[in-house]
């Protein structure tokens, strides 16, 4: 009998990875962590908060187990762990969101393409669905919501990090590129009281951040402005800040946008841009596999990618920008800073 070698066993686990990927969909999915938090501890308890098949339920709750997501006795009792505490909606850091957006039906069958967008260098997302997943999710509500919650959910982990990484306070006023619902910018004014901002998102998004900042109590400092990044940015802004935006974009697109801040800006305005940066060269660190599998995902859903400092560098330099600097924060993302070339 030959015995399985290292190798073999770890392979054998990294075949199987999208299988615990989607078991935590499931579980992201159906609320399970809350309703465990809640004291449903067994199986048809739970099935039964869940309109699910007890049996078939537990199957998938025994394989997360196997990973420290869920503790399953002997008698199938249930029981949260750390890690599935991050499933929990109301947690601090709750990565329940994200784990909806990122592992649900449109991304899944997206990457199920992965072939199809190395053959073609196209994105998948487009090729499967017709249209951008930003067309998408205007026709499509639930699709809206759920990408904008795994958003808010990725903020929430990283947005400290980003916060203690960079001194936003000497900024009279920033523009939020594409801003989203205004959680990167309320979190930073919430610390700069000085400091006043606007988010510039398209017109249904735009209608969400005024709602978050008012219900901040930061209507008097903060503002949201509804219109196209591809044809202007507001103007006169000390600092540009897009958080997570150019990742979306190939190159020449990307660099439009860029240059769309630029035309805007102030001889002494800053450009912010938070993103996964990549090494020149990668490892096999937990680390590094986020930010490559981040790169092919932007491959498979909208045709953009991570980028070295290198390849920011010259990107920055296309729209007439120079990079002054890379920070790294305690989380996976870093702000690259650029001032007007």
């Amino acid at each position: 009998m030959t015995m399985q070698s290292s190798e073999t066993s770890t392979m054998l686990q990294l075949i199987s990875g999208f299988h615990v990927s989607r078991a935590l969909y499931v579980a992201a999915k159906l609320g399970l962590a809350d309703l465990v938090a809640g004291g449903l501890h067994d199986g048809p308890a739970l099935a039964a908060a869940t309109a699910t098949d007890a049996s078939s339920l537990m199957r998938v709750l025994r394989l997360l187990a196997t990973v420290g997501v869920f503790e399953v006795d002997e008698h199938e009792r249930v029981r949260l762990t750390p890690l599935a505490e991050t499933l929990r909606q109301d947690a601090p850091a709750s990565l329940r969101g994200w784990a909806i957006g990122q592992l649900g039906d449109e991304h899944y069958m997206a990457w199920g393409d992965l072939l199809g967008s190395v053959r073609t260098g196209q994105d998948a997302f487009r090729r499967l669905f017709g249209k951008s997943p930003w067309e998408h999710r205007v026709e499509h509500a639930a699709s809206a919501e759920e990408f904008d919650a795994g958003m808010s959910s990725f903020l929430r982990a990283h947005i400290e990090a980003v916060i203690n990484a960079y001194p936003f306070g000497r900024f009279r006023r920033i523009v939020d590129v594409a801003g989203g619902d205004g959680q990167m910018l309320a979190a930073i004014l919430a610390t700069c009281a000085d400091t006043s901002g606007q988010v510039f998102e398209v017109p249904h998004v735009a209608e969400r951040a005024a709602r978050r900042f008012g219900q901040a109590g930061l209507a008097a400092r903060a503002t949201a402005l509804a219109g196209s990044i591809f044809d202007t940015v507001p103007a006169g802004a000390d600092a540009y800040l897009l958080s997570r935006v150019i990742h979306d974009w190939a190159d020449a697109d990307a660099i439009a946008i860029l240059k769309n801040c630029r035309l805007a800006a102030n001889p002494a305005s800053t450009l912010i841009l938070v993103e996964r940066v990549l090494p020149d060269r990668m490892d096999t660190t937990a680390r590094a596999r986020a930010l490559a599998a981040s790169d092919v995902n932007m491959l498979v859903m909208t045709g953009g990618r991570e980028r070295t400092e290198a390849q920011y560098r010259e990107l920055l330099a296309a729209a007439s920008w120079r990079l002054t600097r890379l920070i790294a924060t305690a989380t996976a993302l870093s702000l690259v800073e650029a001032a007007p070339a």
